[in-house]
């Protein structure tokens, strides 16, 4: 009898000893995976940034003349959408024979909220999300610049004139 009351006291001390392991591991597993997940969002977020870095430019340096417009004016020139606009205010590009809108807005599809690129070329139209952005946008514009802020993702892009284009200020 106290040969087994020995071996049941060190079964009970390894069982004790594997629960501590395993509860170690887990926790090390967790913190680990919620760590790559933060550096998976970071990688995402900043490849939205350079995607957009790259996008942006495309068509800003083709534009004749930029404007910053209210909502309630791009609403009027771009009619029924399904994008709901979550900004005050939107940059309006002019190219020949088409305008372009970017603003912040989201839709039934794109359910966060994102930078929207509208686009109307010889009156086929096109809507599509450029990139996630949670926080405030805002246009700024001078006579030799325009720029466009984000503050989730802290991010701005900012386009000088160039020979014959135009910025209504």
């Amino acid at each position: 009898m106290v040969r087994q009351a020995g071996l049941l006291a060190e079964t009970l001390v390894a069982l004790a000893i594997g629960l501590a392991l395993t509860l170690v591991m887990v926790s090390i597993w967790s913190t680990d995976a919620s760590r790559r997940a933060t550096e998976i969002e970071g990688t995402l977020s900043r490849n939205d940034l350079n995607e957009a870095t790259f996008y942006l430019p495309i068509l800003l340096v083709p534009a004749q003349r930029f404007e910053s417009v209210s909502i309630s004016d791009m609403r009027a020139e771009v009619g029924p959408s399904s994008v709901t606009p979550l900004s005050d205010q939107a940059l309006r590009l002019s190219h020949p024979f088409s305008v372009v809108f970017v603003y912040l807005g989201r839709s039934a599809q794109q359910t966060e909220p994102a930078i929207w690129i509208y686009q109307n070329r010889f009156g086929n139209t096109s809507h599509h999300a450029l990139m996630d952005a949670r926080g405030g946008f805002q246009v700024d514009t001078d006579s030799d610049r325009v720029c466009l802020y984000l503050t989730d993702p802290d991010w701005s892009y900012c386009h000088r004139r160039l020979p014959g284009q135009v910025i209504d200020v």
